[in-house]
């Protein structure tokens, strides 16, 4: 596996939904039909956030778009994420979204800069970004999985 790009974020504002990490297609779905009967407001792009957090053996999933401002979303659950410095590693769909998650877990635990993976209210996380290169299953379909890092 190649080392990821490391990408600064400022805050991250997230108009969606939150729900069961195991039913992501639902939560797309429910996101999908209230985005069509009351429009994201302030959205950045089309493009996709999925942030995912663990405790222990569950994960709670928050799917939706960024926004510039979270103010006429109410219809919505709302996500704001602080800035941070994020490892970024490709997935090609087509493999499998566990395909690079030992690889993953190697950098981080193994990397020569010391990073390791920070917490948002004391649960690790990560973010899977949709953007245009992401096509379904389609061959070459990519979504990037983006690691919350500090400096240990």
């Amino acid at each position: 596996m190649k080392k990821p790009s490391i990408i600064e974020k400022g805050k991250i504002e997230i108009a969606g939904v939150c729900g069961d990490g195991s039913e992501t297609t639902k939560l797309w779905k429910k996101f999908c039909k209230r985005g069509a009967e009351f429009g994201v407001k302030n959205k950045n792009s089309d493009h996709g956030y999925e942030v995912r957090s663990y405790s222990g053996e569950s994960c709670k999933c928050f799917v939706g778009f960024s926004v510039s401002d979270l103010e006429g979303n109410e219809e919505f659950d709302r996500l704001t994420l602080p800035p941070s410095e994020y490892a970024v590693f490709e997935i090609h769909v087509a493999e499998g979204y566990d395909s690079q998650n030992e690889a993953m877990d190697e950098w981080i635990d193994n990397n020569e800069q010391g990073y390791v993976q920070s917490k948002y209210e004391g649960e690790p996380f990560v973010i899977e970004y949709y953007d245009e290169r992401y096509k379904g299953d389609e061959p070459g379909s990519i979504v990037e999985i983006w690691v919350p890092i500090e400096k240990k």
